[in-house]
């Protein structure tokens, strides 16, 4: 059955809006990390990129989270309960702040070894203080989740779009005085993080507030039941495109910087079609509780993202120049592997699309072969680690065979929830 024409108005809408506000922010995002790569040289980068992709691996929970939080406030606002999506959010926001600063305490205690590890020097206060800046952005990259669950949830991607804007613009700016005018080095890149999420968080709370004022304090303890699968499935989804850059950190230090700009850009192609799923996931779920079709979302979140994420990797092979255009003279050799990493992070934007699909329809089987995923990675990086280029090849392959297996079982449960 053909979609309604004002659903489908009202769908291209949101996603123009998303995209809009996803582009301007990841713009931002980037324009801060090729002001760093500079500022800071190619050891400096290496030590931030490293310490950058825990903080990705906390985010991309974060997306768990908020992934948890957009369904049921998404269910509740189709049942009319919006005593139930205030209570959700008071709730979720709690948390947050709870599990965030048990990560913070967790970092600071580990603060030595993870610095040996990741051969950062003055493993003392310098470090301790780098670390324990890093967790404090990912108190507020916790609460943020929360806030963007619920706008998600809502349909209330404007107010979505214009605080990822102005967190990372206030991120930029204030690298400008931390970095720059007060010489703080990847301290004041970090102090920048969370500058900027704070921020985030605050207008966050303030666009929530009339929704905050609704909450009649019902049970809503089924947010925080959300299945252990999916959880451990979204954390490998986090370490597949972080964990090589510690890896290479600890293992090729020397190759540490360049490849953390190659990442860096790489990932460039993972975030820029999250307006996607981020439309789509709601459709999804109402679709899935319905007992409609889901496949004409997942279909068209598929297209989208192979058209904007293939189009950045042809852009990569075809022009490896980039890496010193954007990050200078010092990281162009890194633009050997660009084209290559380019192509493995189309195909895991493609694997986040089917994965988001799998968490709005119940398929808990493509967790077991996300588990198999990381583990192969970080097993092959860990034996076959000599150059940069060698891991790069890696990552590549373990996504092209990641997509081709979660594409194959998202195709055989839509069969069999279609014949439910």
């Amino acid at each position: 059955m053909a979609a309604h024409p004002a659903l489908k108005d009202s769908t291209n809408k949101s996603i123009f809006v998303m995209l809009a506000a996803t582009m301007t922010a990841n713009a931002l995002s980037f324009i801060f990390q090729f002001y760093m790569g500079r500022a800071l040289g190619k050891d400096g980068y290496g030590v931030l990129g490293s310490l950058s992709s825990i903080l990705y691996i906390a985010l991309v929970f974060a997306g768990t989270v908020q992934t948890a939080i957009a369904k049921s406030v998404t269910i509740y606002k189709s049942d009319g309960l919006f005593g139930k999506v205030a209570s959700v959010s008071a709730k979720s926001i709690a948390a947050m702040l709870m599990w965030g600063a048990g990560a913070v305490f967790l970092l600071w205690i580990f603060s030595p070894q993870i610095a040996q590890f990741l051969n950062i020097e003055n493993a003392g206060g310098s470090a301790g203080m780098q670390i324990l800046l890093l967790g404090i952005t990912m108190i507020s990259v916790l609460v943020v989740s929360a806030i963007y669950g619920v706008l998600q949830g809502m349909g209330m991607f404007r107010e979505f779009g214009a605080n990822m804007v102005i967190t990372n613009g206030a991120k930029l700016v204030a690298a400008a005085l931390f970095v720059t005018a007060l010489s703080m080095g990847v301290g004041g890149a970090l102090a920048s993080y969370a500058f900027g999420h704070v921020l985030g968080c605050a207008l966050g709370v303030l666009v929530l507030v009339p929704i905050l004022r609704q909450n009649t304090h019902e049970n809503v303890h089924e947010v925080f039941d959300y299945s252990w699968a999916i959880v451990i499935g979204t954390m490998c989804m986090a370490l597949i495109p972080n964990i090589d850059v510690i890896l290479v950190r600890h293992y090729i230090p020397a190759e540490a910087g360049e490849y953390s700009a190659v990442s860096l850009l790489g990932k460039v192609l993972v975030w820029a079609p999250t307006a996607i799923t981020t439309v789509m996931f709601p459709k999804m779920i109402e679709a899935y509780v319905a007992k409609k079709k889901c496949w004409h979302f997942l279909s068209m979140a598929l297209l989208y993202t192979a058209g904007i994420s293939g189009a950045g990797a042809a852009v990569y092979l075809l022009f490896p120049q980039l890496m010193g255009l954007f990050f200078g003279a010092s990281f162009q050799a890194g633009g050997r592997i660009l084209g290559i990493f380019g192509i493995a992070m189309c195909f895991f934007a493609l694997s986040n699309v089917l994965l988001s699909y799998g968490i709005s329809t119940k398929n808990n089987f493509s967790v077991y072969l996300l588990i198999a995923a990381t583990a192969a990675e970080i097993l092959l990086i860990s034996q076959k680690n000599q150059s940069a280029i060698g891991v790069a090849w890696i990552v590549l392959w373990v996504n092209v065979v990641l997509f081709a297996a979660l594409f194959v079982s998202s195709a055989i449960h839509t069969k069999l929830i279609e014949n439910r």
